[in-house]
């Protein structure tokens, strides 16, 4: 095919006409890089299809929730001509893929509610519980950090490295709550990324030194009145 949707095993296409409802947006062109379909209850408040957008227009839309793999559809062959071998493993190859392909190509967007995350999980994850939700997140803040060289303009990139900033100090807390500990390399990477922004040297870099025992502690407890208050309502 000419383009790929790339869906999770976890996810579920919810609209019957969800293929004709992405081909009346892509129909005749085969020079996209990429089309976005949005999903759950419409996570993203979009009123219209968009057949034709650039890089920065498709990000303020679609307001970085392309995260969601199951919302990605791909030009399989533009797929093939970006090397995406250094996202491997990092859960993100779809947003190399995006953010490398938004630059150089147009991109479209259905509106529509076309997928449910996680239907079969209920809330429940299968990554990031045993604390690696802060490494998951850093690899997203690291691909991001490439969209200056790629023409994103300066508010662009703001907001999609302010997307990962905001989950950065829970992901922190989860991590040292779970044993994780935190490498030099990784805080330093974390300077890198966010050493403009006065917030994190007040709170998110002492937080990454404060002991893990601490937050493990205070992630009992929250669990445990979390229960007593089921058990009791």
């Amino acid at each position: 095919g000419v383009y790929v949707w790339i869906l999770s095993d976890d996810d579920v296409v919810v609209d019957v006409y969800a293929v004709k409802k992405i081909l009346k947006v892509i129909d005749g062109r085969r020079e996209l890089g990429s089309v976005f379909a949005n999903y759950e209850n419409k996570v993203v408040p979009i009123s219209q299809d968009y057949p034709e957008l650039n890089g920065d227009e498709y990000f303020e839309i679609t307001k970085f929730k392309n995260t969601l793999i199951s919302s990605t559809i791909v030009n399989r062959k533009f797929w093939n001509t970006f090397n995406l071998e250094r996202y491997f493993g990092t859960y993100w190859t779809h947003i190399g893929y995006l953010i490398h392909a938004n630059s150089k190509y147009k991109s479209a967007i259905v509106c529509s509610e076309l997928v449910n995350q996680m239907v079969n999980l209920g809330t429940e994850r299968r990554w990031g519980q045993n604390g690696t939700l802060f490494y998951i997140g850093l690899d997203l803040a690291r691909i991001y950090s490439e969209m200056p060289k790629l023409g994103y303009s300066s508010k662009t990139i703001s907001a999609a490295l302010w997307y990962t900033f905001d989950k950065l100090l829970w992901n922190i807390v989860l991590a040292k709550a779970l044993g994780l500990r935190m490498k030099w390399k990784d805080i330093k990477s974390c300077i890198n990324i966010y050493g403009s922004y006065p917030t994190y040297w007040l709170i998110h870099f002492p937080v990454s030194f404060v002991p893990g025992s601490v937050f493990k502690f205070l992630l009992q407890s929250f669990r445990f009145l979390k229960r007593l208050k089921k058990s009791l309502f």
